[in-house]
């Protein structure tokens, strides 16, 4: 594999472990199973099982000195969708850094990465958006240098006799998430961080996440709950 995709197998194994195995990038099975990016497709218990059955990022074996990644069941597959965007956002940052960019918003949906302020000084305004109300602002927050990152449950789902099936798949339970939350939005320095940990909390909860985002120097979270309300970390701004 590319020194790239080992860079990112190696965060997702960091991950896997400090979520202790919610965040788990072998999930494809799964995904591929609910097939939501396709309309959706409710599972049966047998097939359910098989997909439970090809997880298990304890198993992918990788060998930094090689440049190898190998998975030993046949149809275990990993899916870095909680991570690429993040890693593919700090990169274009590095690259343009490189190249003497010193003011510049990239946004890559859902995903907001700040190269330094606006070029009168002045931070940049960015949003978080209600989940509740895609015309109402949760915050509006004054940044520099900053990446937002926002996971939700709320815009890919489909609907089986009567109840919404998000995307955000719990890799224990097979089934998604059920956490009592709507979205979680994370500020940090980097988007890779920022990818992996909205995504990491929608599956722990506003509890556990919180503590999880508190081991993350530089990280702060935002949590909506389904009932609107919202739990933020101590040091995420008001605005």
């Amino acid at each position: 594999v590319s020194p790239e995709t080992m860079e990112l197998l190696l965060f997702a194994k960091e991950m896997y472990e400090r979520t202790g195995g919610y965040l788990d990038a072998t999930v494809g099975p799964l995904i591929d199973l609910w097939d939501i990016r396709n309309g959706g497709h409710y599972p049966t218990e047998s097939e359910l099982t098989r997909a439970l059955g090809l997880l298990g990022m304890e198993d992918l074996v990788l060998d930094e000195a090689q440049g190898t990644a190998y998975l030993p069941r046949p149809g275990m597959r990993l899916d870095l969708g909680a991570f690429a965007k993040g890693y593919i956002a700090d990169k274009i940052k590095a690259l343009l850094l490189d190249r003497g960019v010193k003011s510049a918003v990239l946004d890559l949906g859902r995903n907001i990465l700040l190269i330094g302020e606006k070029p009168d000084g002045a931070p940049f305004s960015i949003g978080v958006q209600s989940p509740m109300n895609a015309g109402d602002l949760l915050r509006v927050l004054a940044l520099r240098d900053k990446s937002l990152v926002t996971s939700g449950t709320y815009e890919r789902y489909f609907e089986h006799d009567g109840r919404r099936y998000h995307h955000v798949l719990d890799p224990f339970t097979g089934f998604p998430a059920d956490r009592d939350l709507l979205a979680v939005t994370v500020l940090s320095d980097s988007s890779l961080w920022g990818d992996a940990l909205s995504t990491a909390c929608l599956l722990l909860g506003a509890e556990e996440g919180l503590k999880l985002v508190d081991t993350v120097p530089q990280a702060e979270a935002l949590f909506v709950r389904t009932d609107g309300t919202v739990v933020t970390s101590a040091g995420f701004p008001n605005s």
